[in-house]
């Protein structure tokens, strides 16, 4: 009996061998992207994505930046991906009129399918995205500028009070608590209220901070999102403090969904119509149809996620490279203080999106702070594509990394240097806004781009105006660098971006 199941074991095994090494040479020597340069290990499998992205934390894109510099702008970076770093690619694959499509194996680990960024398919991303762009233009956001200055005025008082008291005051989380509660405000009428909460609701922060690299687990190892999901929820949450984060997350956000769908049941009308009485209306674009309570509620997920991060950043990256260069401190208070030379006055967007150096600032902070700071992946269509001279042939994941443009030293000579005056020279615009991606670009890019310019705007200038002697408390530049988990993130270790200010 004993020989007969060691003999079973070792055929099983020896089957197994042979197969791995028959789908290792495969993928290496016949497959159809075998002719594309890179390296030997990730063309046979995903795992070293994994490893930098999971075990090295989130340094898969430096890696993909460092064999592009070996292998040449377009390299093989999983048996199925290719990864591009030539600018001239961007627009094949990021435009309005591109057929390039999310690659659904990505997109899976978010576990909201229902939500409009998830989606996959391009027309069907069209039609849940139309009712939705009325809100989001320039023009709506202008008429709503209000509920951005609202909550911009509120951490002003918390940075103020801060002085007084002589405490140090953490805008990493303050700022990220603005983007929250503009975008929760502008959802439902019905703010989350971070601001309110004396650490500018630290939880928050923490649960999109830890619960990051579950992401990377999720993309690699897909079936444990699942169990995850059959699990009980009391034992997830022994598992994980973000888990139970996310979780109450969830339950508050559905509430939201319900109380708009039973204001709408009521006849009561809001003060203004938000984007979720919009999505609840049937009649908001032809063909629409009200969502059901979990996909609203997945939107709802999505959206204030991806507003929080991106936009947090770009405030924080821009006011510690202010403060900590005094020659571009002096700059943009004296130019702030020439087009508001009232104290009190409140700083209109329509004003500060005309200042040249206060533009500089907020583009070179979104520039650093990314937004997504890694590989955005697409499926190539039907009819495949050629890039740099290579074939790919239909069905293969494409992507391009906002890290790469922003880091094109054609486009942005010493990349890696804080620079707003870059903005201003004529010569090399038209490059620098080809490399300039910090929304993506085309009928997928992000949808409140206009509301983030609003936020960034408001709050950089308004902050810099009020408070002209602020200083870095216990931060330096290695806490400021990003990981790649999806969004730019900073190292767990780092210490989060205090200030204190003199009167």
């Amino acid at each position: 009996m004993d020989t007969w199941i060691t003999s079973w074991l070792l055929r099983t095994f020896g089957v197994l061998v042979l197969w791995i090494a028959g789908l290792v040479i495969y993928r290496r020597f016949f497959h159809p992207l075998a002719k594309i340069p890179g390296p030997f290990l990730p063309a046979v499998t995903g795992l070293p994505g994994f490893y930098f992205n999971f075990i090295k934390s989130g340094k898969w894109y430096k890696e993909v930046e460092r064999l592009h510099t070996i292998y040449g702008p377009i390299i093989r970076i999983s048996p199925n991906e290719v990864h591009l770093n030539d600018p001239d690619n961007y627009d094949k694959i990021y435009s309005n009129s591109s057929r390039f499509y999310k690659d659904p194996g990505f997109y899976a680990m978010y576990g909201m399918e229902d939500a409009m960024f998830c989606t996959i398919p391009n027309d069907l991303h069209r039609k849940r995205r139309a009712p939705l762009n009325p809100f989001f233009s320039k023009k709506a956001i202008m008429e709503c500028e209000s509920i951005v200055q609202e909550k911009v005025a509120k951490l002003c008082k918390r940075i103020r009070q801060a002085i007084d008291d002589k405490q140090p005051i953490d805008l990493s989380r303050g700022f990220r608590a603005i983007s929250v509660d503009v975008v929760t405000d502008y959802s439902f009428h019905n703010p989350l209220n971070l601001l309110d909460q004396d650490d500018f609701g630290s939880w928050f922060a923490n649960m999109l901070r830890e619960g990051a690299p579950m992401f990377w687990i999720f993309q690699q190892f897909p079936f444990t999102q699942t169990l995850l999901e059959i699990m009980p929820t009391r034992v997830v949450k022994t598992l994980s403090s973000a888990v139970a984060s996310w979780e109450t997350f969830m339950v508050m956000t559905k509430v939201q969904v319900v109380n708009v769908k039973n204001d709408i049941a009521a006849g009561i009308k809001p003060k203004r119509r938000t984007i979720f009485h919009q999505l609840l209306d049937s009649s908001a674009e032809e063909g629409h149809a009200a969502p059901s309570d979990s996909k609203l509620a997945d939107e709802a997920l999505s959206i204030t996620g991806a507003a929080a991060d991106s936009t947090g950043n770009a405030m924080s990256y821009a006011i510690y490279n202010v403060i900590t260069k005094p020659h571009i401190y002096e700059k943009v208070k004296k130019e702030l203080r020439e087009a508001f030379p009232n104290d009190d006055e409140e700083l209109k967007l329509s004003i500060l999106e005309q200042l040249p150096y206060l533009t500089g600032i907020v583009k070179e902070a979104q520039r650093m702070s990314y937004g997504v700071i890694g590989r955005l992946p697409r499926m190539t269509p039907d009819g495949g594509a050629m890039f740099n001279g290579y074939y790919v042939p239909a069905g293969t994941t494409v992507s391009m990394s906002t890290w790469n443009m922003h880091h094109n030293t054609d486009a942005f000579p010493n990349p890696d240097t804080f620079d707003p005056m870059r903005w201003l020279d004529p010569n090399g615009a038209r490059m620098r806004e080809k490399c300039f991606v910090p929304f993506s670009r085309g009928h997928r890019m992000c949808l409140g781009h206009a509301l983030a310019m609003c936020e960034l705007y408001c709050s950089i200038g308004t902050v810099l105006h009020k408070f002209e002697k602020l200083e870095p408390y216990k931060v330096t530049d290695e806490d400021m660098v990003y990981e790649d988990y999806v969004g730019a993130v900073h190292p767990l270790q780092a210490n989060s971006f205090k200030v204190v200010g003199k009167m």
